[in-house]
């Protein structure tokens, strides 16, 4: 529960915005968008457009784009003309010194009704309202989304601050997604077309604040299934795509920063924090020193195993720290060039650096099933979190093909300071206690795709081959606690005496490295039926991931005669050097066998697809997915008291059906019914139990 009532604000100002902006004149500009079928969504090669009153034409490509350049600053009518399609004329296209105008064009079939040409007029405003929702109305599934127009005009830092936006979509922890209520464990998360990995070791669940947003080109989340979507989820499938091509030449740099009365300029709990958490790397007086294997180790006498706990620092010394606004600062760089052969090759590099302070108070309480209350504590929670990202999008598009290799990589570091005090009912005591949490997550995602256009009937090929790396690094939770009679003074820490350390005075490190590769490949064949468009589409995909996860946990135990003096010391010097050694304190490894594990996950799966526009306003996706996925994690087994495999074999055949009625063309009635299948995660396998603070 939080507990804090304070009216709360948010400033996201003092942004400084320079953009460099390539013309070929101080007195031209450009025009750029793409041009899109009204009824299927889909892209179309080879349109025309055209400025009326001058010479300047071009021709859309593989993705349906085209791009007028040098056009003279002032008022156009832009016409646009396409086989089999009414022509269509937007007014009051407005060209600005130096800038590019955005116009993307929706097209319509031509009725076919009369010999003379028909052209459909309309206005720059009226086109720019109808292609913002044409995805989703044309889209075969539930779906909501957001784009980068969109994004843009926002002050949104990162991904998950973007996807509170999105219909039918919350955020959980400023993290994690959850769609129509469903938590981020049966979701599934998709970078451009590679399923990415989890970045937490005991659940199910992507990170979404280690994405920044001035990386991203749309958000769509899909909530009902097609074949040709990953099948593992339940509450939906949110899928990420990054920059492309860029329209103009440009550089971009923003530095922003927000505060709010709660955090920034207030006092914090915070332990130390190293001059190289502020640029997101982990100090190295948080590594674990280099430490004997478990066995060997509690084998060695208590004063020696002292001097391995002084290696680990006195560390539970916190300060009051004041809270700092928040610091954003993002920066890309846009680049295209034209061949004479007439193809192009595009470059997009974005790097971005996001920190900011969080100060919490949090309640929590607990009760028996007969109402009594167990305890009663308040948390003072102080939290430091540093992202860095970088991007760099490379793609080459000549006619009807388009390669494209996108990269990107994000590091998230978050220390977290946690100083507790309450009552513990159920002991009839009083508690005191301190925990420090630094957590990094790395992500690093490359992707080499290709789509291509064959013959009069646009049969479409695309296909992608992909790598994702995630690690999450926790070196050296820290956590201490200490106990006195309501009525006492002082507090003494919890400690028990001899070779079995608990809980409440532990250092616990872990680390979780992830590798996935996968590759893919759809082909999709154009029909009509009843004279409307249609079409099949098949494919398969192929993912292998491989993921390794280890901890060792230390305590802190007393020796003999240890007196209540000594265990009565403040947290700054507890576990000091003169508090260590014999007749003292020591440290024992409490590491279970259960606390690492090794684990693979093949997955393969193929599909087929019907794309039916029966009638002019009904359109049914049918089809079905097999998948063949194969679980193996190694893991220590408490029955055999031995490492063993915890293999599974899925099989699975998933039908799925969508229909939509177009009621107008503004509204659709959907249905769908449909089958997917959410896999244990491979930690839910592991045995490997782990203590929250």
């Amino acid at each position: 529960m939080y507990c804090s009532q304070s009216f709360r604000f948010r400033i996201l100002g003092v942004f400084l915005s320079f953009f460099v902006c390539v013309a070929d004149a101080a007195t031209v500009g450009k025009i750029a968008g793409k041009v899109t079928d009204q009824k299927t969504g889909e892209t179309l090669i080879g349109a025309s457009v055209l400025i009326q009153g001058t010479s300047k034409a071009a021709s859309t490509n593989v993705e349906g784009r085209y791009n007028l350049a040098n056009i003279a600053v002032g008022k156009y009518v832009v016409l646009v003309k396409y086989i089999g399609y009414q022509a269509k004329s937007i007014a009051d296209v407005v060209i600005e010194e130096g800038k590019t105008t955005s116009l993307d064009i929706i097209m319509e079939e031509d009725k076919g009704t009369t010999l003379k040409e028909v052209t459909i007029k309309g206005s720059y405003k009226q086109e720019k309202i109808s292609t913002l929702y044409i995805k989703q109305i044309t889209a075969p599934s539930f779906s909501d989304g957001i784009s980068a127009e969109q994004i843009k005009r926002s002050p949104d830092r990162s991904t998950s601050d973007v996807i509170k936006r999105v219909s039918g979509a919350s955020i959980q922890d400023n993290k994690f997604v959850i769609v129509r209520g469903l938590s981020d464990r049966y979701n599934a998360t998709m970078l451009n077309s590679t399923i990415l990995p989890s970045t937490e070791p005991d659940k199910r669940a992507f990170s979404f604040d280690i994405i920044p947003s001035n990386m991203i080109d749309n958000i769509i989340i899909s909530k009902t299934a097609t074949p040709d979507m990953p099948a593992d989820f339940a509450g939906g499938i949110i899928q990420v795509i990054t920059k492309d091509v860029p329209d103009d030449n440009y550089f971009t740099l923003n530095v922003g920063t927000g505060f709010n009365t709660i955090s920034t300029f207030q006092n914090m709990a915070m332990d130390k924090r190293s001059s190289s958490e502020f640029i997101g790397i982990i100090p190295s007086d948080r590594t674990l020193p280099n430490i004997p294997s478990k066995d060997n180790f509690n084998n060695l006498p208590f004063s020696e195993r002292a001097q391995y706990a002084n290696k680990l620092g006195n560390s539970f010394a916190f300060n009051k720290v004041l809270g700092m606004p928040a610091r954003s600062l993002q920066a890309s760089w846009g680049n295209s060039f034209s061949f004479k052969s007439g193809s192009k090759l595009g470059s997009i590099l974005a790097l971005t650096y996001n920190a900011n302070d969080t100060r919490l108070e949090v309640e929590r309480s607990n009760y028996l099933a007969s109402g009594l209350r167990k305890f009663n504590f308040i948390d003072n929670i102080g939290k430091s979190t540093t992202t860095l990202g970088g991007l760099l999008n490379l793609a080459w598009i000549k006619q009807r093909t388009k390669i494209s290799f996108k990269n990107m990589y994000n590091s998230n570091l978050e220390h977290t300071a946690t100083d507790r005090s309450g009552i513990d009912d159920e002991d009839q005591e009083r508690v005191v206690a301190r925990s420090s949490d630094l957590i990094q997550r790395i992500l690093f995602n490359s992707q080499l795709e290709g789509d291509h256009r064959f013959g009069k009937r646009e049969i479409k090929l695309n296909w992608n081959v992909g790598y994702s790396y995630v690690s999450r690094s926790q070196p050296d939770l820290r956590t201490l606690v200490y106990q006195y009679a309501q009525d006492a003074d002082p507090s003494t820490a919890v400690l028990t005496v001899g070779a079995t350390p608990t809980n409440d005075a532990m250092r616990f490190f872990s680390n979780l490295d992830e590798s996935t590769y996968s590759t893919a490949a759809n082909l999709t064949y154009p029909f009509h039926f009843n004279k409307e468009k249609s079409n099949i589409k098949i494919g398969f995909l192929k993912q292998y991931k491989d993921r390794n996860f280890s901890a060792r946990t230390y305590g802190y135990v007393s020796d003999f005669g240890m007196t209540n003096q000594n265990k009565s010391l403040p947290f700054d010097q507890i576990v000091s050097p003169d508090n260590l050694g014999i007749g003292k304190l020591s440290i024992v490894e409490s590491t279970q066998p259960s606390d690492k594990y090794n684990a693979i996950f093949d997955l393969n799966a193929v599909y087929g697809m019907l794309d039916l526009k029966a009638i002019k306003s009904f359109r049914v996706v049918v089809g079905a997915r097999f998948e063949s996925a194969a679980q193996d994690v190694g893991a220590w087994n408490p029955a055999t008291n031995k490492i063993a495999g915890a293999n599974r074999l899925f099989q699975d055949f998933l039908p799925s059906v969508n229909f939509t009625y177009n009621l107008n063309k503004q509204t659709n009635l959907r249905l769908a019914a449909y089958q997917t299948v959410t896999k244990p995660e491979l930690r839910e396998l592991a045995n490997f139990a782990f203590w929250d603070f």
